[in-house]
This record gives structure tokens, C-alpha cells and sequence, in this order.
């Protein structure tokens, strides 16, 4: 199935559930009352959260009636707002100056797959500036559940993870939704032992590949680090000293570190003397002790029930969307037009002929800059106007983005396509003036393409 659809149904089925509360409680809710706010990775691309788009509206949300909300920032706003003893911190006269005009601190919102990470600036009027544009990784608890599963596959042998995968791997699936719930109990430095379910099946298979052989037989396991680690089973339970289980940790929990170390060196401190830990992952006792280790010079802030900053914070969001003033662009956008060829400044490649006149194709033509700060709210009319020679099939104004702050052709190695302005079947008239601005909103760009001389207008968010 098509992610697409995979989306849209998911979205639509709590919609639909949303509504039988509704309708259990007897009130007289309807769509049209809803202001809906969907929350997503701030490290997602533009096309990525068009695509969201896309898809609610899909599941029956009017596009007008609906917010997308990033998730570090949606914390952060809940975490604000939170009374000064429900968020965990060394001093609570620290904790206010967090969020006070001129302070400085960073998001780092840990969830299941993705970390993701931004830092903003509170401004005089208690909104806050982005002084770090959203960047993160794939490091969240689901590689801490990677490394369990690889050392599941090199306690039972490569015969019978093979069997396993090829045969029942709903099992593999089974052993690490348990281990899902066992991980939240270890905690660094315990002198106790970690205890975890194994599926029944998985020592069944291991007897069947290995003559007989009982997997409880199995008193050692060497490690993908080199490490032998000693094992033990009570019942259908796998034991494993505290010490070795904590070392499922240490990869994620490494990275994460190091990122955001790196990641604050680069930007020069910019006199950050806070970290924000959200998401799921950041009720783990193992991550808070890793960061805070990690920046013991730093206050470290996590929220009681830090798994569900994000969707608290949506909500808040929904009613005040204007937490966030001022932005730095992802990346630079531009649309791709051709000019007409000059030797001294454009390459051979570039080059075709057209009516008997040598042409240069593929310019970039940039409208926003990467690392610029833009400002929520503000529209911009971008200083030239363009033109199309024709209305083609799949639209026009192809728009692309670049890692570079000043491409110069669209295929450039850090460049690439995102969608056009001007989505098919439009009515723009070729050959005529068309003017381009941008509108920076909430979480997303929105481009609008006017046209004086047909008096057509449309908008589109960024990779529609």
C-alpha cells in the first residue's frame, strides 16, 4: 500500500474515534468546530510536511481548519507554560530564568525513531526567535531496541534467526515489543538484574535447529563490541546483569550526545545554558543520566511525563500558533529558469540553441536563502518577475532546494527537485508577467503566483 493511504487512514480512523467520543458525551461538535493540529519531526522536509498535508486533508480535515505543528517547538510551549514544580530541575529559581526575555535554551525532543533538535531565543515579548534551524538524527529508543534484537540474533545463532525471519518473524516483532516494556526499568549503575520475556517460540526454534539443544543451555554471548556477556533464564524470562543491559544504550545515547555537543560548538554556544529533553525516550532514566553527564555545566530540564509534551503542547499550540516570531530557513529555495547564454558566465553544458539564439537553461533562481531568518507572518514579494513560454503537462515553475546558499544550477550535486509552483490545468497565460511572492507561515512556505493580465492567483505550500 501507498504510504499516502497508509497515512490518510490512520488519520481518518481517529478522526472517526474522536467523533464517537463526541457523540458518547452527547455534545454537538462538528468538523467545522475543530481547529486541528497535526504534529510532525522538525527535521522533516517541506515536501515531507506537505505531504502530511495532503494526506489530513485526505482524511476529511478542511485544509483551512488545520495546523501543522512541530514537535520540539509544541513542547517547548507546553514545557513554558508548565507550573515550576512539574518540571524536573536542580533549582527552581533556574527553571524560570529558562524562560525569561534573553534567555537562550535548546529542544531536544526524543521520540521512538527520530531525535529532534532546536534552540531558540526568548524575545522581550515572550515570543522566541529560532537561533538553530531544526536538524536531529535517527538515534531515538528504537535503536536501543536495534541493538537488543541483534543480540537476541547472536544469543540463538544465524540458523536460527534465519529460520525465524523466514518463517515466523512475527516472533522477532514479539521479543522486542517485550523488551519495549523491560527497557523502561534499567537504570545506570543498579546492582540488580534486568529481566526480560522471551517468546516461547524462539526456544522452540532454537531446539528445532540445534538437535534438541535447550537455548537455556546458552550461558555466554559474544557482542557485536567484542564483549561476552553472561546470560541466565528463569522460567521465560532471559536475566542479564544491569551493567550489560545498559550497554544497549550506549550507541543512541552517544550519539545524541555528540551531535548536540558538536552541534552547539558550531553555533558558538550562542550562551545556551539550557537543554529541554522531551518524547518518550526522555523518560529514560539511562538518557537523563547520559545527558546530564554529558553537560554536567548545563541546566537540564525534563517534564514530568515528557512522553506526552508534544501532544499537550499541540494543543496549546492550536489555540496560540504565534509562539515562534522569527525562523531560519532549512534550506535555499529557488526555481529553475533559463537566461540567455553569456560565455563569461555560464557553462558549456548549459548550453542550447532555440530560435536561433543561444540559451543557458537550469539557473537557479533563488527566492529564500538557507540559514536566513525570516519572520512568522511575513510576506515577501520577491524583486523580478517571471514568465512561462508554454503550459506544460505536469506544470510549471519547477521549484528546487539546496544545502548551498548560492547555487547557481539547479543540477548541482546539493541540489534537488521539490514540485512545481503552477500545478497542472492551470490558466496562467503564457508569455505574460507573473510575479511571485513568499508568505512564511506558522510551520510551512507558502509560494503565491500572481498573473495581472489573465487577474489569476494561486497558492501553494512548499512541495504540493
Amino acid at each position: 500500500m501507498s504510504a499516502r493511504k497508509v497515512f490518510s487512514e490512520s488519520l481518518r480512523f481517529l478522526v472517526n474515534s474522536l467523533f464517537n467520543e463526541v457523540r458518547k458525551q452527547q455534545t454537538d461538535i462538528e468538523m467545522t468546530d475543530i481547529r486541528w493540529v497535526v504534529t510532525v519531526p522538525a527535521i522533516w522536509s517541506e515536501p515531507a510536511k506537505a505531504f502530511m498535508r495532503k494526506t489530513t486533508v485526505e482524511a476529511g480535515i478542511d485544509s483551512s481548519m488545520l495546523t501543522i505543528a512541530l514537535e520540539p517547538e509544541a513542547a517547548a510551549l507546553h514545557v513554558k507554560l508548565l507550573p515550576v514544580e512539574r518540571r524536573i530541575c536542580e533549582n527552581e529559581n533556574e527553571d524560570f530564568e529558562t524562560f525569561a526575555p534573553g534567555s537562550n535554551y535548546i529542544v531536544v525532543d526524543v521520540g521512538g525513531g527520530t531525535v529532534d533538535i532546536t534552540a531558540h531565543e526568548v524575545l522581550e515579548d515572550g515570543r522566541v526567535k529560532e537561533l538553530i534551524k531544526a536538524t536531529g538524527g535517527n538515534w531515538g529508543g528504537t535503536k536501543v531496541d536495534e541493538e537488543y534484537m541483534d543480540f537476541i540474533k547472536r544469543l540463538i545463532g544465524e540458523d536460527t534467526a534465519k529460520y525465524i525471519e523466514e518463517n515466523i518473524p512475527s516472533v522477532f516483532f514479539e521479543a522486542c515489543r517485550e523488551f519495549e516494556m523491560a527497557k523502561r526499568a534499567i537504570k545506570p549503575n543498579s546492582d540488580g538484574k534486568f529481566n526480560v520475556r522471551i517468546p516461547s517460540q524462539i526456544g522452540e526454534t532454537y531446539s528445532l535447529v540445534h538437535c534438541g539443544r535447550e537455548l537455556k543451555s546458552v550461558k555466554t554471548v559474544f557482542t557485536k563490541y567484542e564483549k561476552h556477556m553472561d546470560v541466565s533464564f528463569t522460567g521465560d524470562k532471559l536475566r542479564l546483569k544491569s551493567k550489560d543491559a545498559e550497554d544497549f544504550f550506549a550507541e543512541s545515547i552517544t550519539k545524541i550526545a555528540d551531535f548536540l555537543s558538536k552541534l552547539i560548538q558550531e553555533n558558538g554556544g550562542n550562551d545556551i545554558t539550557t537543554i529541554i529533553l522531551v518524547g518518550g525516550y526522555a523518560e529514560s532514566a539511562m538518557l537523563i543520566e547520559g545527558i546530564k553527564s554529558k553537560f554536567s555545566h548545563m541546566r537540564v530540564i525534563i517534564p514530568t511525563e515528557a512522553a506526552w509534551s508534544i501532544l499537550k503542547g499541540a494543543v496549546i499550540f492550536g489555540h496560540s500558533p504565534n509562539l515562534i516570531k522569527h525562523r531560519r530557513s532549512q534550506y535555499t529555495y529557488g526555481i529553475g529558469v533559463n537566461k540567455k547564454f553569456k560565455p563569461s558566465e555560464h557553462d558549456e553544458k548549459h548550453k542550447y540553441e532555440e530560435n536561433g539564439e543561444f540559451r543557458c537553461w537550469g539557473l537557479f533562481s533563488k527566492l529564500v536563502e538557507i540559514d536566513e531568518i525570516v519572520s512568522v507572518g511575513e510576506h515577501r514579494k520577491i524583486d523580478r518577475h517571471f514568465h512561462i513560454k508554454n503550459c506544460k503537462e505536469e506544470g510549471n515553475f519547477k521549484l528546487y532546494a539546496s544545502t548551498l546558499n548560492s547555487p547557481k544550477y539547479v543540477d548541482e550535486e546539493d541540489c534537488f527537485f521539490i514540485g512545481h509552483i503552477l500545478s497542472p490545468g492551470h490558466e496562467f497565460l503564457p508569455k505574460h508577467i507573473i510575479y511571485i511572492d513568499v508568505y512564511f507561515g506558522e510551520t510551512q512556505i507558502m509560494f503565491i503566483a500572481q498573473q495581472p493580465n489573465s487577474a489569476k492567483m494561486v497558492a501553494c505550500y512548499l512541495g504540493d
